[in-house]
């Protein structure tokens, strides 16, 4: 596990917090694990619990790490690099020496979802509406380039970087989930006031 060990060394674990690492991620895991039990329980959830997806998450983040580390990419999930280097290589014929393990995760996951989803019968083709097209795509604009300026996505930074206290993924992931947060409550606020002025919402 040596490369593993090196790569947190250098790029993550503050070197400042010594020995103290594995108290502040214990003390991390418990005050986490005491606030998301005493979370109400969603009536409306679909599909996986919290516990369940978030221990297979937690299973397979631990996996990432030791495959990617076999194929010497000392990183786990992450999705920003690995997508520039494709949509590279697409569009500019960009240099393959960005190919890597992180490469084939990124193109397994529409492959794997669309498996997932024919399992269990959730699966449904259907084309978007025009409305709902231009929100998509104005989404995943945004998302692209607040991964890029963030050097990271809300994976690399909240799973991989945020387990090895990287505190620039600690800072995007703050920033990240308060920004889902402030956007859920206008969406809401603005569905709402729309309901009650008789708008229909575009779908």
């Amino acid at each position: 596990m040596s490369w593993s060990r090196g790569y947190i060394d250098q790029y993550h674990s503050p070197r400042s917090l010594g020995g103290k690492v594995g108290g502040i991620i214990a003390l991390l895991v418990i005050a986490g694990g005491r606030w998301l039990l005493k979370a109400p329980k969603q009536k409306y959830q679909v599909g996986w619990s919290w516990p369940k997806t978030g221990l297979v998450i937690g299973a397979l983040s631990v996996a990432a790490w030791l495959a990617s580390g076999v194929t010497n990419r000392d990183y786990g999930f992450s999705f920003t690099q690995p997508t520039i280097s494709i949509v590279s290589i697409i569009i500019i014929g960009g240099d393959s020496a960005g190919i890597n393990w992180g490469t084939f995760m990124v193109l397994g996951v529409p492959v794997g979802a669309f498996l997932a989803a024919k399992i269990t019968g959730e699966l449904s083709l259907r084309p978007p509406a025009t409305g709902r097209l231009i929100e998509q795509f104005g989404g995943g604009t945004l998302m692209g380039l607040g991964a890029a300026l963030a050097g990271g996505c809300n994976i690399g930074h909240g799973i991989t970087g945020v387990s090895t206290l990287a505190l620039s993924s600690i800072v995007a992931t703050l920033f990240t989930v308060s920004g889902v947060w402030g956007m859920a409550y206008l969406v809401f606020r603005l569905t709402a006031r729309a309901a009650a002025g008789g708008i229909t919402a575009v779908k």
